[in-house]
């Protein structure tokens, strides 16, 4: 007995056995055709199932899994929803933290992935240099565009000009002035210019220095100079040159490379140091300065001190008070004898500090032999100078002066054996004759040092 062959095939229908359908057995009757077509959607229908079953076919329709799944994402980030396939479903995704703090940075660190592991602010090594050429926009034309609120303007000369330079609180006290530089926001403390020039506001008679609201100094274009202990000096200048001093304290304890202006000053003392003062120490004199030309020009000054007493004068120059020459003493008739001894032994010291002193001397002869001697005869002495040199003793010589002792005749030679700023040792060696010991030979000397 055989079985009905099965075809993977869906039957639209199931036929219907009809009355007038004749009995007819076998792979094509009529009485198998209901079976085979049966067996042939059975075969469909499980070839459907083990599809579903196996995942090879997708439940087309079906609402929802049997079990809920859950999907998540790990790493860089973290997300996860359960899922069953009933509807749809979203969640949020969390970035994992980069270590870097929240802010605004100008410089950050980025990985490959493009996260930002490192961030800091710009220093000013961050900038790259560029020069000015480089920069091709957005340059300021103006001080203003460089944030530079207060500033001055240029004219078609290049010439800085502004019609103040002034602080906010307005005009100090009797200045009628709106231009010039003040000092401190109170705007009551700088140099400030007039409003009568030849043009407004252009300053071009009178400066003026306030102190405090307070009007202290002026100078006029003429060189006027107007001061408020005085008033205009140049009506009372005369007056006050001989009783000079400054901020109360004497003329002698002011640098003297200061005392620059025409006139004469009284001065007390000159012993303190430090005032450029003649070398020497003396009380009271006078000290004229003279100029060759105004003050603040190319020029020279002249300064000479006469001391009160003993009439010393001292001079020196000075060209466009830049260097100072050396003070000098001037002689005269009163101080032209310099200090001096004339006399068989003396001194004389001249201008320049040179010393020439002079004398006589003898030496008694200790050594020595009989006349028939076959070794020189040889004896030192000392003399001492007139005056002792300051510095140094630079020469002496030795002759001798047969006819200073018993008109002796020299039979030897003088030398000098040291000296020294007090003192010299004077020697005598006898050569030849039939002087002994016991006899004096006598010498002149000259010496010469500073």
């Amino acid at each position: 007995m055989a079985n009905l062959q099965e075809k993977l095939f869906w039957e639209p229908g199931i036929y219907q056995l009809e009355t007038s359908d004749p009995v007819l057995a076998g792979p094509d009757g009529i009485d198998n055709l209901q079976g085979k077509q049966l067996a042939n959607r059975t075969v469909y229908l499980k070839d459907q199932v083990e599809q579903l079953a196996s995942g090879k076919q997708p439940a087309g329709n079906a609402a929802k899994l049997s079990a809920a799944r859950k999907i998540e994402i790990t790493g860089d980030g973290s997300w996860n929803v359960s899922f069953d396939g009933s509807k749809d479903v979203s969640g949020q995704l969390t970035l994992r933290d980069s270590g870097v703090a929240p802010g605004d940075y100008g410089m950050v660190t980025v990985d490959a992935k493009g996260r930002v592991t490192k961030a800091r602010q710009m220093s000013g090594d961050d900038v790259p240099a560029h020069d000015w050429g480089k920069i091709s926009t957005g340059k300021p034309t103006t001080l203003a565009g460089y944030g530079i609120t207060d500033a001055a303007s240029k004219d078609t000369g290049n010439r800085v000009w502004a019609n103040a330079f002034r602080a906010s609180k307005g005009l100090p006290t009797g200045d009628d002035s709106s231009s010039g530089f003040a000092f401190g926001s109170d705007g009551d403390t700088g140099l400030f210019a007039d409003a009568s020039g030849s043009s407004a506001n252009m300053g071009t008679n009178n400066l003026f220095l306030h102190i405090d609201s307070t009007r202290v100094f002026q100078v006029s274009n003429a060189g006027r100079v107007w001061a408020s202990s005085y008033g205009f000096l140049d009506d009372k200048f005369a007056s006050k040159v001989d009783t000079f001093r400054t901020q109360g304290q004497p003329v002698d304890k002011v640098d003297w490379n200061t005392l620059l202006e025409p006139g004469v000053y009284s001065i007390v003392d000159t012993t303190f140091s430090g005032l450029n003062a003649p070398p020497a120490s003396y009380f009271w004199g006078t000290l004229q300065v003279m100029r060759g030309s105004p003050r603040g020009s190319v020029g020279g000054v002249t300064q000479i001190y006469t001391t009160h007493g003993g009439m010393a004068v001292w001079l020196r120059t000075a060209w466009n008070d830049l260097a100072w020459q050396p003070w000098q003493q001037l002689w005269h008739s009163g101080n032209l004898a310099f200090p001096g001894v004339m006399e068989g032994n003396g001194y004389q010291r001249l201008p320049s500090g040179l010393i020439i002193q002079w004398g006589q001397g003898s030496l008694l002869a200790t050594l020595g032999l009989p006349s028939s001697f076959n070794s020189p005869l040889f004896t030192t002495g000392e003399i001492t100078f007139r005056t002792s040199f300051p510095t140094a003793c630079c020469s002496i010589v030795v002759n001798g002066n047969e006819n200073s002792v018993n008109s002796q005749t020299q039979e030897g030679y003088f030398w000098v054996g040291g000296r020294s700023k007090e003192k010299a040792t004077i020697g005598y060696t006898q050569t030849f004759g039939s002087s002994g010991v016991g006899e004096r030979t006598a010498f002149d000397w000259i010496a010469i040092g500073y």
